[in-house]
């Protein structure tokens, strides 16, 4: 997953030292770490996920749409990146007017179906029917303002580990530790705006056609997440953690 995001980040211009970093981060992140050595699919699902993006960046679409199908019968996630490139796709200037060609890749999404209907009766895995019962009531808009805390620790918690740092050395605390969750709270959410904002810009410039899909997969899970207000287990979360690290050191 790390490799493959250095490579997409090397496809969008980033240069060797910048992408390693980002490589990295993704690599050592406690919040990748943590599932990983839970033998949870989360890295898999990240890998197929920058795999799909990387390809659709290099203008591989029947690659990038099979990796996309690959990463839905990971985790039921994988279906928004799916739509997202098929977003990229359909929204390329650059495309073929006509060539519905790549849709070839989606065919493992289609032998799926037909098999599990066969076999189980529904193409739907139980998790996911179990998992949409109200199974953990939670208070409205519970998971959207979990995940723009999650997202200010992401910001914030490094500048705490410095400050932990520097105060140890010089015997004074120049930093609270920890933040209170109002901080990460308004981190998160500034983290995010800042995000889209730029990347808004950088889709008028080179090569952003192609880029387009890691922000449409961003932004359709969030906004998934936020409506349906599930409990966010820690392994739900590289599936953001992932892509918003990539693409906030790309766009800083």
């Amino acid at each position: 997953a790390a490799v493959l995001a250095y490579l997409l980040l090397r496809r969008a211009g980033l240069g060797k030292v910048a992408s390693s970093l980002a490589g990295a981060a993704i690599a050592i992140s406690e919040g990748m770490l943590r599932p990983s050595i839970g033998a949870m699919e989360s890295s898999l699902f990240i890998a197929l996920l920058f795999g799909a993006l990387l390809a659709r960046a290099s203008g591989r679409d029947t690659t990038a749409l099979l990796l996309a199908a690959l990463s839905a019968l990971t985790r039921p996630e994988g279906l928004f990146v799916v739509v997202a490139v098929l977003v990229a796709i359909y929204l390329d200037p650059a495309r073929r007017r006509g060539d519905h060609r790549p849709l070839l890749g989606l065919l493992p999404i289609a032998a799926w179906i037909i098999a599990a209907l066969i076999y189980f009766g529904t193409p739907v895995p139980h998790s996911v029917t179990a998992k949409a019962r109200p199974l953990y009531p939670l208070p409205a808009g519970a998971a959207l303002d979990y995940l723009a805390t999650q997202s200010g620790h992401w910001t914030l918690d490094g500048l705490l580990a410095f400050g932990s740092t520097v105060s140890d050395k010089v015997g004074v605390h120049l930093i609270p530790r920890p933040f209170p969750r109002t901080a990460y709270r308004m981190a998160g959410i500034f983290l995010i705006l800042w995000m889209l904002v730029r990347w808004w810009r950088f889709l008028h410039a080179e090569r952003a056609s192609r880029m387009l899909a890691l922000p449409a997969y961003l932004v359709i899970l969030t906004a998934f997440y936020a409506l349906s207000n599930p409990l966010l287990l820690a392994w739900y979360l590289p599936l953001l953690h992932a892509p918003v690290l990539a693409m906030a050191l790309m766009r800083a």
